[in-house]
């Protein structure tokens, strides 16, 4: 290539004319007209402007006219713009000519659920979801998908798009032994999730395990595990609990169990332990960071580093953030007197913050 361009140099040199260049291939140039045109009309229809949104896919499909994704977009702008029919047309004949598109099926399931078609929509969501373009608890978000959520068609989706089951001990607890009481969210996305409600009985708070995971649908699931020290006889009681991710809410059922302790031994009052989550706790900050709550003070870091607080005083890093198992960060708890936090790697210091 470099003898070729210094060649064409030397030639201009010499007054001799320049090589003409390589004729463009038009698909090549339908490509980029293409894919111009869509620029502007998927800004267009983000900014609102369906009509303009339009006119510059109609300009992206007429270089590429059997372009699958093409079309798509353009059904979005009709049905934006509010010609449903037109958009449901062109996607009906788009599933004519390519069944097995997925994504097209998607979308017209939706669009047959706005249509109050429940058996077009289930047809075509059992399609979709067969191909794995969108899975059983994420559809059931779909606002538009909503409309006939419930209607027999559709009774092959979960009963609600997020769920919570509680797991209380099943044998007596003991004093000074460990006890697990675990939340099981399915359906729940990437994020922060939160429980509204608490344990009530004789015990204390020793760690707490959040797990992010799969199942076989692929919907999210997440378990979120508080170990408790039991501190003496009586009933525990768990909920009733509210769990929650962002507009989502499912309630659990209420969980109980009882404690024994040594004949003789003092009575211990029942207290309320609130239920948080390690997700809540962190919410959108990335470790490490340093904050107040109340009157705690946390820091999070990554697994494995250890923490010291200034001044000196007991800290816990008792609360664990894992996804698939493996721990993606560590919380880390102790009272507002912590003027500085210092976190240590393998190889030293690596980060030093005061709470905000």
């Amino acid at each position: 290539m470099a003898r070729l361009i210094g060649l064409a140099l030397l030639l201009v040199a010499c007054g001799a004319p320049a090589p003409e260049p390589p004729p463009v291939d038009p698909h090549l140039r339908s490509l980029g007209d293409a894919v111009s045109a869509w620029q502007v009309g998927a800004d267009l229809l983000a900014k609102g402007d369906a009509a303009g949104a339009r006119d510059a896919l109609g300009r992206a499909l007429a270089a590429r006219p059997d372009d699958a994704l093409l079309a798509l977009w353009m059904a979005r702008a009709e049905a934006a713009a509010g010609d449903l029919d037109a958009a449901l047309a062109r996607v009906d004949a788009l599933v004519a000519r390519s069944p097995d598109y997925p994504l097209a099926r998607w979308w017209r399931a939706t669009a047959r659920a706005r249509k109050d078609d429940a058996a077009g929509a289930a047809e075509d969501l059992k399609a979709a979801l067969a191909a794995g373009v969108i899975t059983p608890r994420r559809a059931m978000r779909d606002a538009d998908l909503a409309r006939v959520l419930g209607r027999p068609e559709l009774s092959f989706l979960p009963a609600a798009p997020l769920e919570a089951t509680v797991h209380a001990p099943e044998r007596l607890g003991f004093a000074g032994s460990e006890v697990d009481v675990a939340v099981e969210f399915l359906g729940a996305e990437d994020g922060p999730v939160q429980v509204v409600g608490g344990i009530t009985g004789p015990v204390e708070l020793v760690r707490v395990v959040e797990d992010s995971g799969k199942d076989a649908a692929g919907d999210g699931t997440r378990s979120v595990v508080w170990t408790l020290k039991v501190l003496g006889a009586g009933e525990a009681v768990v909920g009733p609990l509210t769990v929650k991710q962002g507009s989502l809410e499912a309630s659990a059922a209420v969980a109980r169990w009882s404690n024994a302790a040594p004949q003789g031994r003092p009575a211990v009052s029942s207290a309320t332990l609130p239920l948080q989550t390690p997700s809540a706790v962190l919410g959108d900050r990335v470790a490490p960071d340093a904050w107040r709550a109340g009157d705690v003070a946390w820091v999070a870091v990554t697994p494995g580093a250890r923490v010291d607080a200034d001044p000196v005083m007991p800290v816990s890093s008792a609360w664990s953030l894992r996804v698939g198992g493996e721990p993606v960060a560590d919380l880390v708890y102790a009272g507002t007197g912590v003027v500085r936090f210092r976190v240590r790697g393998a190889g030293g210091l690596v980060w030093e913050e005061e709470p905000r």
